[in-house]
């Protein structure tokens, strides 16, 4: 899915699966718009998630966004591949997640779960990222963003080759972690 300058919204049990681009997005690319993944809640059913799985980019194998406003509450993002942010690859962008899970995705460098760079603010509560894997830093999150939020989240079991298995942060004003869980994570070298 490619849109620039304009809005997607995914909702329900929306799915992207096995798609594959050369260069940024395997799933979705988005530029200079808002991306909107949000799935449901019934009494009756429980939850249903959007999910975005098994997708390949060079950047960004389920997800790329660049200059845009992304809203993730109640999407499983899992089992995507790229050499950097085999799960989110986001570029100059904001992201909100709620209620998500992402997991199992492997960055050949880095970014396994998640590659923020460029960005401001990026907020991430009640939600899980767990057992991705990056070839260089940041299995769970590679973040050069201004300032990382992390709210009653999970991040467990990731592992990366080099630096930070969980969380390799460096940006220009803080990281916080509130009533956060993490566990478990790998680094061969350092965090």
């Amino acid at each position: 899915v490619y849109v620039t300058g304009a809005n997607l919204t995914l909702t329900g049990d929306t799915s992207i699966t096995d798609n594959n681009a050369e260069n940024q997005g395997g799933g979705i690319y988005i530029n200079a718009g808002t991306l909107n993944l949000t799935g449901s809640e019934s009494d009756t059913e429980g939850y249903t998630y959007v999910t975005i799985s098994s997708n390949h980019a060079e950047l960004g194998g389920g997800v790329y966004a660049i200059n845009a406003n992304v809203i993730s509450n109640l999407a499983k993002v899992y089992s995507n591949d790229a050499s950097y942010g085999a799960g989110f690859a986001l570029d100059s962008s904001i992201l909100t997640m709620y209620n998500s899970e992402v997991y199992e995705n492997t960055s050949d460098y880095d970014g396994g779960g998640l590659l923020l760079v460029n960005a401001a603010k990026a907020d991430i509560n009640a939600s899980t990222i767990a057992d991705n894997t990056a070839g260089r830093y940041g299995a769970g999150i590679y973040a050069t963003v201004n300032e990382l939020n992390i709210i009653n989240s999970t991040i467990s079991g990731n592992k990366a080759a080099s630096y930070g298995g969980g969380i390799f942060f460096s940006g220009q004003d803080s990281l916080n972690l509130t009533y956060s869980t993490i566990a478990n994570n790998i680094a061969n070298t350092l965090g």
